[in-house]
């Protein structure tokens, strides 16, 4: 493959890329349609090989890739979070790509604000209280 909006399932249209890691260090690339957003293809690296599945799948990423949002610290050890962080705002960086990193809970608050239908103007604060049954969470 060429590059990822060959694919037929996106037709030349414009997608963004979701990056994450399992319990096995495996990349997870998961490709959503930017029009429509389904996720259209979901592709796993190789295990506990990092650097060789970014380098491998950036190759596809063309003009019609307009971000990349990367949840790829679930590792075990924070120095290699900070190898890996580096390795991949690299790469992209070169690939003129815009990104973000989050974390898994910046994921959960983003999911609770969009199914409460909650919008936030620019410097606005929005607080979150989650109750679990041993504590309670203030973000």
């Amino acid at each position: 493959m060429e590059s990822i909006s060959q694919l037929p399932q996106l037709q030349n249209a414009e997608y963004l890329v979701y990056v994450m890691n399992n319990e096995n260090e495996q990349l997870i690339f998961a490709i959503v349609n930017f029009q429509t957003g389904k996720t259209v293809l979901r592709i796993l690296g190789p295990s506990g090989d990092f650097e060789k599945s970014m380098n491998g799948f950036s190759t596809r990423f063309d003009e019609n890739c307009k971000a990349l949002i990367l949840n790829i610290f679930e590792y075990k050890s924070d120095d290699l979070n900070i190898k890996h962080y580096n390795a991949f705002k690299e790469k992209v960086d070169s690939l003129k790509i815009p990104y973000y990193f989050i974390s898994s809970n910046d994921f959960v608050y983003t999911r609770l604000l969009i199914f409460a239908n909650i919008t936030a103007n620019y410097n606005e604060t929005i607080t979150v209280i989650c109750v679990t049954k041993a504590e309670y969470i203030i973000t």
